[in-house]
């Protein structure tokens, strides 16, 4: 058991480049011990089986349960330490230092400066690589999220290609629709885009296009019908009622395009109420297209109002033949009796 605490308090308070296998005991000269006494460093070592690791924890419990006085002063020690990293190797000290001028850097005047994300990653993987192998367990015990960043194979990939990357990342500019990813140079503003093209072109020309053919065909049927006496004209009422039908489409659909452009093309994060209107919009125009069918065709509503009164006027019929019918069953079984 002498070793075992040995080997606690070397890890804890000894040199960071011992290794943890040196302190359990394996790497130790057991020739002039007692049998006992080599057995000790034997048991401690079949702690840490080859290739597992025995992190801190497991010395703490171990001290905990053997060895309650030492534990508390571990327990005394762990308090002392502030996130500074104090305790820690000094070039782990030196690469958490690193670290937070790097966030510093991040965020000059409250702006995130992105020329700097980079630069950062590979400053983070080269501090990381120089590290001797019990440096870098010292530091993925402080921070364990450091080591899945390492073993992430998009940020592995990064690593790769990352000569071949600008230190500035390439944005995505929502103005421009989301879906196309635009790499800009220093010094110059991001083009128009193909989408963008033909959605301003879509929204400007056909809709505001058809809107204007609408009131101006509005105007001359006003015209018209000053000028002339065409009430009687079927032909002039069938036109009007495809006028009126398209005039009613429109509008609702310019609207809902009108939102729709201006939510994709808006530089606002939050675009939840831009969405939520342009979703029920777009549902209500559906209802408008197929409703305007029916409501515009004469014939449609002559057939459905007579649906309509067919449905009213049977069980009325009904209600006044069932009583003369139970009239005429009990004669016709009376004169039989």
């Amino acid at each position: 058991m002498f070793f075992l605490v040995l080997g606690v308090f070397l890890f804890l308070y000894g040199p960071s480049d011992v290794r943890t296998q040196q302190l359990l005991g394996r790497s130790i000269n057991t020739d002039n011990l007692s049998p006992r006494q080599q057995q000790e460093p034997d048991t401690a070592a079949s702690l840490n089986p080859p290739g597992i690791e025995v992190n801190r924890t497991v010395f703490l419990a171990i001290a905990r349960n053997q060895f309650p006085d030492l534990y508390e002063k571990l327990v005394q020690r762990e308090k002392g330490k502030d996130e500074s990293g104090n305790g820690l190797p000094e070039v782990v000290q030196k690469f958490i230092a690193n670290r937070r001028s790097d966030v510093k850097n991040l965020f000059q005047h409250g702006v995130l400066n992105c020329e700097a994300v980079g630069s950062i990653m590979r400053n983070v993987a080269k501090e990381t690589a120089n590290l001797s192998e019990c440096d870098k367990s010292v530091l993925f015990e402080h921070y364990p999220q450091l080591k899945d960043l390492l073993a992430n194979r998009d940020f592995q990939a990064f690593m790769q290609n990352s000569n071949n990357v600008n230190d500035k990342p390439m944005p995505i500019f929502a103005k421009h629709y989301g879906y196309v990813v635009i790499g800009c140079e220093d010094g110059r503003q991001p083009s128009f885009n193909v989408g963008t093209v033909f959605n301003y072109l879509c929204w400007i020309s056909f809709c505001t296009g058809a809107i204007v053919v609408d009131l101006c065909t509005f105007v001359k049927i006003l015209k018209l019908r000053k000028v002339r006496n065409l009430d009687n004209d079927k032909m002039f009422q069938r036109n009007v009622r495809f006028f009126a039908q398209s005039a009613f489409q429109n509008i609702p659909m310019f609207i809902d395009i009108a939102l729709l452009s201006l939510g994709d093309n808006s530089l606002l994060e939050d675009k939840a109420l831009f969405r939520i209107i342009s979703f029920s919009l777009t549902r209500f125009t559906d209802l408008i297209n197929s409703t305007a069918l029916i409501l515009f065709n004469p014939e449609a509503r002559k057939h459905i109002l007579k649906m309509i009164k067919k449905q009213n006027v049977i069980p009325v019929a009904i209600s006044a033949i069932a009583p003369s019918t139970t009239i005429g069953l009990a004669g016709a079984r009376s004169s039989q009796l």
